[in-house]
């Protein structure tokens, strides 16, 4: 600027056009760092804002859940609509934001649910679509921390819920059982690990099951 180019006169009329031209010269590139650092900075700002807005959106959507499964709470049917709606608009990047950075927004919204035991947050974007729509080096990290994340909750159940899956185990054992009692027990069990953790994979799987009536098969053959 004007500005600039007259501040530092020395007072030599020689002296100074040799430093005016210099300055002249190297003003376009400083003009162009700062403009750069602002603009990072600006990104960075945006960044922050709706990072801490995410956090707090899965985190009102988690605390959702969890009444959810309490039979005597009751949900306000507008808290739940507002809050489906925020959760969409989410998905959608700021126009200022690029999609990667989005991406990497919401994945590192995810783990940090997760990380807090809230499950409802990584199942809404597995719902939505949108994890499978990520980076997929984004979404690889969120489904580790998915994993990792279930395999906590397993460790921290209650003794009485480990104690009937003990029990479950060696059900096939017993030739008075039938596969009808063993495939109630398993889902009522099931359910009870989803109200216990807010996971929504059974406990018992399919395959697990499975196998456990073939070896009920195989008692009940032994004994007869």
């Amino acid at each position: 600027t004007a500005e600039m180019l007259t501040r530092y006169n020395t007072g030599d009329a020689a002296t100074d056009m040799i430093l005016q031209q210099q300055l002249a010269a190297t003003l376009p590139s400083v003009m162009k760092q700062q403009s750069k650092e602002y603009l990072k900075y600006k990104a960075e700002a945006l960044y922050e804002s709706q990072a801490a807005d995410t956090d707090a959106k899965m985190a009102r959507l988690g605390q959702l859940a969890a009444r959810a499964k309490d039979p005597d709470s009751t949900i306000s049917l507008t808290d739940a609509s507002d809050l489906e709606v925020a959760l969409s608009n989410m998905l959608v990047p700021l126009p200022d934001m690029p999609r990667e950075v989005h991406d990497k927004m919401l994945g590192e919204s995810t783990m940090k649910a997760l990380q807090a035991g809230n499950f409802a947050a990584f199942q809404f974007m597995r719902d939505s679509g949108k994890l499978a729509a990520m980076d997929p080096a984004v979404s690889a990290r969120v489904d580790r921390a998915y994993s990792l994340a279930v395999s906590e909750a397993k460790t921290k159940l209650p003794v009485e819920f480990a104690e009937k899956i003990a029990d479950f185990m060696v059900a096939d054992n017993d030739p008075k059982n039938t596969p009808e009692v063993l495939k109630a027990t398993a889902e009522t069990l099931n359910k009870e690990f989803s109200g216990i953790t807010g996971i929504d994979e059974p406990y018992i799987s399919v395959q697990a099951l499975g196998q456990g009536m073939a070896n009920l098969r195989l008692t009940q053959q032994r004994a007869a």
